[in-house]
């Protein structure tokens, strides 16, 4: 099914969208079970998620929502890399009442680096519709070590690409109302870790992501929050069958990570937190 054909509906409210922004691999899929994993373990009672059922009518969605839901259940094995149509909306409720929600999507819907040099990825419809909607929105750009790699083939070319399309939806955000953040993901192959003045020299410094910094610029860097993300560790589990598509076995990682990153997202929609 042609993912243009797929309407969205988040109904008449108007709480924030948060959105995870990525290329393929870069952990977004992962990173949103992470945090959903620490608000069910430390904060049930007054914080929880569900899944937005109404977001997509589609058959498909119904399989996607039982998967994401599979996916919850196992600490143990993480979730395979989301297929070229699965898009969800997870809902946040802080103590009974709708917060926010959150979009993840796949990696192809904000980048793409098959494409010919004079094309740019289009965003897909609903993606489109969400960012059009008026109300709040809590832009989160994951950044992941590759992503900063000169050996790989065409890095120069794929680095400045990709930040055309993260400067071209950034320039759809409304200034003053709508918040970003930059997250640098899978900090665990980092020694020692990274510190937030790191992330942003890492970024601001590679000129490749130019395009990117002075779209963020234009919106005030006073406001723009550097957070460090680390879901935890992985290994492919060895198959009997190679023709398998094998799991990978997941070691969670410091639930200080989750809780950063929920904090800058209550810090983005209200100036505080409460945890």
């Amino acid at each position: 099914m042609d993912v243009n054909a797929i309407p969205v509906n988040i109904g008449a409210n108007e709480k924030p969208i948060v959105l995870f922004i990525g290329s393929i691999n870069s952990g977004k899929t992962v990173s949103l079970v992470r945090l959903c994993h620490f608000i069910s373990k430390h904060h049930s009672e007054t914080l929880r998620w569900i899944v937005n059922e109404r977001f997509r009518s589609d058959d498909e969605y119904i399989n996607e929502i039982n998967n994401f839901k599979e996916i919850m259940a196992s600490h143990t094995i993480a979730p395979k890399r989301t297929n070229a149509i699965g898009f969800l909306l997870v809902d946040i409720y802080l103590k009974g009442e709708l917060f926010c929600h959150i979009l993840e999507a796949p990696g192809e819907h904000y980048y793409r680096a098959d494409l010919p040099p004079t094309s740019t990825t289009e965003f897909p419809i609903y993606l489109n519709t969400l960012i059009n909607k008026d109300v709040q929105k809590v832009a989160i750009y994951f950044y992941e070590d590759n992503l900063f790699n000169s050996n790989i083939k065409g890095a120069d070319y794929n680095q400045s690409r990709y930040a055309d399309q993260l400067a071209n939806l950034q320039y759809r955000l409304k200034k003053k109302r709508d918040k970003a953040i930059i997250l640098m993901n899978k900090i665990d192959k980092f020694h020692g870790g990274i510190h937030k003045n790191s992330i942003k020299d890492r970024i601001y410094g590679n000129e490749n992501y130019n395009a990117h910094k002075n779209a963020l610029r234009n919106y005030n860097l006073g406001q723009l929050q550097f957070v460090a993300f680390s879901s935890g560790n992985f290994q492919t589990i060895t198959q009997e069958n190679p023709e398998e598509n094998a799991d990978t076995a997941w070691a969670l990682g410091s639930d200080e990570y989750p809780k950063k990153l929920w904090k800058a997202i209550e810090t983005a929609i209200n100036g505080s937190w409460w945890f």
